[in-house]
């Protein structure tokens, strides 16, 4: 095992997290998962238990998740692998929404329902599109939605073509976080295994008797839909807990997101990874999706955003 922890933090220590992994000669990391994790050559255990953690982060089965991105998220936790694990245990007090209405209060004007079809810079000024008709003029604008819907958008003129090929593909992640009422689990319970579900633990409780588990796999593996599979996926791990309920947004399905947090395929991010945040003369692009120190995370998308702001300021 610690032949192995070595192997990770070595490779993770390749990593520049500054540079973009396309400007870093790391294609011979951008492999399956499943390919790198063979190399290792594990006890059974501990592969299980890596295999495990890496399909909850990379929201991918390992045949088809980057071992590079496994590495790139290593090296984001300040290159410690138990950083990767840890950080999963934050959250907002009073949920995220108090976020969103902190921010709406310091925007004059915000338009619901006004799907961007199309941004034009080929003026003096930038001109916005939506769906239903609506048109905006600015100076500069901030893209900041997922990357999955940037294919979606007519950029006039055309981004370069090497950040439209992956933009054209999206990434792959297909996470899937599903939260389970159960009643007679114990606080605390943390299951990591071969199941379907991969990790399985305690969220928050919701009275004497009954708590929330959180359960992490991909939509392309699992349908939780099924309640019935939910049921047998938990038991796997808990016989005795029995499921009163769950609650799951579907990413993928949703059109103003068409993906869970950013998972590249193998081979994406070494061909174009910084340069998708990088500004596209006075289009500049924000969101966890495309930060280099907090990918797929909230810090992500406010540390790129912060970015965006300030070099509009100075420009």
């Amino acid at each position: 095992m610690e032949a192995a922890i070595y192997t990770l933090l070595r490779d993770a220590h390749r990593i520049d997290l500054e540079k973009g992994l396309e400007n870093q000669d790391l294609e011979d990391l951008d492999i399956p998962l499943i390919e790198y994790v063979d190399k290792l050559d594990l006890p059974p255990v501990s592969r299980q238990f890596l295999l495990a953690w890496a399909w909850n982060m990379l929201g991918l089965p390992a045949d088809e998740a980057s071992a590079l991105w496994a590495l790139q998220l290593i090296a984001a936790h300040h290159y410690s692998i138990l950083g990767v694990v840890l950080s999963l245990d934050e959250v907002f007090a009073n949920g995220s929404a108090d976020l969103v209405d902190a921010m709406g209060q310091d925007i004059p004007e915000i338009r619901m329902h006004t799907v961007v079809t199309g941004i034009d810079q080929s003026g003096d000024v930038v001109h916005v599109t939506a769906k239903n008709g609506d048109a905006f003029q600015a100076h500069s604008v901030i893209v900041a939605t997922p990357m999955n819907t940037w294919r979606r958008i007519l950029f006039t003129p055309s981004l370069p073509e090497r950040r439209l090929s992956v933009i054209e593909e999206g990434h792959g992640g297909r996470g899937l976080k599903i939260l389970i009422h159960v009643r007679g689990a114990e606080a605390g319970i943390e299951c990591v295994g071969d199941g379907v579900f991969p990790t399985l633990y305690d969220y928050c409780e919701v009275s004497e008797s009954e708590r929330l588990l959180v359960a992490f796999t991909d939509s392309g593996s699992f349908d939780a839909t099924d309640l019935s599979a939910v049921k047998d996926a938990v038991r796997y791990y808990l016989p005795e807990v029995e499921v009163l309920g769950i609650d799951y947004h579907d990413w993928i399905a949703d059109p103003l997101f068409e993906g869970p947090w950013v998972s590249p395929r193998v081979g994406q991010f070494t061909r174009v990874h910084k340069e998708l945040g990088e500004p596209a003369d006075r289009i500049y692009f924000v969101g966890s999706d495309v930060s280099l120190a907090f990918p797929g995370y909230i810090e992500g998308a406010l540390e790129t955003a912060e970015g965006a702001v300030n070099a509009i300021l100075h420009a």
